[in-house]
């Protein structure tokens, strides 16, 4: 599984995205409209991603901006780490500790 902590420095960047893989991260990206995801293993659809992001710049940009937005309104380390601990109480309680 990909580290979400991974995920919002890059989508802080104010840059596209291109995520490779699937999982959460590509639901993020996909979903706040930060980028681009393309599967693992192929490198033609890589290549694609990168051209059509280089062909069409506004789209890149407002890809940016969108990344950027959700990660510093979502993916404040201290709301990370909040999420992080609940998630880690809920699991603990489940074990009866």
């Amino acid at each position: 599984a990909t580290r979400l902590a991974k995920v919002f420095p890059a989508m802080a960047s104010a840059r596209p995205v291109i995520y490779v893989g699937e999982g959460e991260g590509a639901r993020l990206i996909e979903q706040y409209g930060a980028g681009l995801v393309v599967p693992y293993g192929d490198p033609p659809a890589l290549a694609r991603a990168i051209c059509a992001l280089v062909r069409d710049p506004a789209k890149a940009e407002a890809c940016g901006r969108a990344g950027r937005h959700y990660a510093t309104t979502q993916g404040s380390w201290h709301l990370l780490v909040g999420q992080w601990l609940s998630q880690l109480d809920a699991a603990l309680q489940r074990v009866g500790r």
